[in-house]
């Protein structure tokens, strides 16, 4: 809610606003009042000016830019850093896990790890990462082959015995009702988790305006696959698993035998070619951070001995985590928990609150204590285009409001004073939306809060627990 909002209203160049006034009814009004209003506006505009993003920012970054300044950018990227390390974590416990029953392993999870990781590191290393994507592509055949030998195995070991055993407790997460539930929703949002990547996918549109009717498609395709494939495989090990389900991820339950062993592989590998894919926006987020950013032409041999030592850094982090806390599942829960929610459920509606009141806030400071009073005085004129960059060129209501109060740009006293009322009718405008959005807004802010605090949590304590009962 209000992650498209957002981006309109940020659409406009940065500036520094004023304080925020309770309701347009707080406008100044004339005389003292308007006199000290006109003051205070003047300090505020001694103030300097925000820097601008720096380039290459992401459009989610730009809108986070444009509603906190740097500290907001800045914590967008360490959420998204979170996120995409947390993501390489889980990638190398599930390598563990494929590994452990072939004859492949080093015999150590530790082992199987840092072996993963030395292969990974140099992949994330080259300067064109477009061949991985090719192979990262070819793995939808394996993950293919993978769940049609899982079904294989299902149906020849348990046949259907599996459906009849299901009963209504099954419909409620395993692990107790709140360590459940919170790792069902750790997991279900990550799985839907289509936020954080929703602006790079819309970019990447022929057709952006379409992007609400593609991303309702694809969470329904998403939705059924769930159903068929998660709740189908559940169901059918169920006489094998019991009614706490799955204890680790679904290949352990697969005999022994070349075709087992050459699926676990095959998803091995497809994790060692889609891992990198991962670690090079968190390692490009972390050079920006350094200002080892720079265009690949102007690099220097110690800058790209730099980006190789980044690189390196954040496998081998990846790798040392995931052996401290092993768990595939119980990682990708906390990831979803805390990174993806936070950056779904939390961020979007507390960005677009902040640049609906901003937006107030430089209306006001335009207007310069004008009031709707003198506004409607004001009667009409011509149309106004504001000075290059006004935060009104997206808003199509406040533009037509401004249009009544337009000026000749003749420099008189009366043309400002238009101008200055047109501002304060916008402010008007502005804070109306805000107030509007706010009962969509504020329970979503509220519920995403406190669903983020408690299941990240909960789930962090439930990560560690099961890391030290497995030691």
């Amino acid at each position: 809610g209000g992650g498209e909002g957002a981006r309109k209203v940020a659409a406009a160049p940065r500036k520094n606003g004023g304080e925020w006034y309770g309701t347009h009814r707080a406008v100044p009004q004339a005389g003292g009042e308007t006199a000290h209003a006109d003051a205070a506006l003047r300090r505020r505009r001694q103030k300097p000016p925000k820097p601008p993003p720096p380039p290459g920012t992401s459009d989610y970054g730009l809108v986070a830019h444009a509603a906190f300044g740097p500290p907001g950018l800045h914590i967008l990227d360490l959420l998204m850093f979170v996120l995409l390390l947390g993501i390489v974590v889980a990638y190398m416990d599930a390598v563990a896990s494929f590994l452990s029953p072939t004859s492949f392993t080093t015999g150590r999870t530790w082992g199987d790890m840092l072996t993963a990781a030395m292969i990974i590191a140099p992949l994330s290393c080259v300067p064109d990462m477009g061949y991985l994507s090719k192979f990262s592509a070819s793995g939808i055949a394996a993950v293919g082959a993978t769940f049609a030998v899982i079904f294989w195995h299902g149906l020849s070991s348990c046949g259907l015995d599996g459906f009849g055993m299901v009963t209504w407790d099954d419909l409620w997460p395993s692990g107790g009702w709140y360590r459940g539930l919170s790792s069902w929703f750790g997991v279900a949002v990550f799985g839907y988790g289509i936020v954080p990547i929703a602006y790079n996918v819309r970019d990447g549109m022929r057709e952006p305006e379409k992007m609400g009717t593609a991303t309702s498609s694809a969470l329904l395709l998403v939705w059924i696959a769930y159903i068929i494939i998660g709740d189908g495989v559940a169901i059918l090990y169920r006489p094998l698993t019991g009614p706490e389900g799955f204890a680790g991820d679904v290949l352990r339950e697969l005999p022994s035998g070349w075709m087992p062993d050459a699926v676990r592989i095959a998803m091995t590998f497809v994790v060692v070619v889609s891992a990198p894919l991962l670690v090079v926006p968190c390692a490009q987020l972390t050079e920006g951070k350094l200002g080892l950013d720079s265009p690949s032409e102007d690099k220097t041999t110690a800058t790209k001995a730099l980006h190789v030592l980044v690189r390196f850094a954040i496998t081998l982090m990846g790798a040392s985590i995931a052996i401290l806390v092993p768990g595939f599942v119980n990682v990708l829960s906390f990831v979803g928990a805390c990174s993806v929610a936070l950056v779904s459920f939390v961020l979007p509606p507390l960005l677009h609150l902040a640049l609906l009141r901003r937006r107030a806030i430089e209306a006001l400071r335009r207007s310069g204590g004008a009031t709707r009073r003198s506004a409607d005085e004001a009667g009409r004129g011509g149309t106004t285009e504001g000075e290059e960059g006004s935060v009104f060129e997206t808003d199509e209501e406040t533009m037509k409001e401004l249009e009544r109060f337009g000026s000749d740009r003749s420099g008189d006293s009366a043309a400002s004073e238009r101008e200055r009322a047109g501002y304060a009718v916008a402010a008007a405008l502005a804070e109306d939306e805000y107030w509007k959005y706010l009962w969509v807004d504020g329970p979503l802010l509220l519920f995403g809060t406190l669903a983020t605090g408690v299941a990240s949590w909960l789930t962090f304590w439930q990560m560690f627990e099961t890391a030290g009962g497995g030691r």
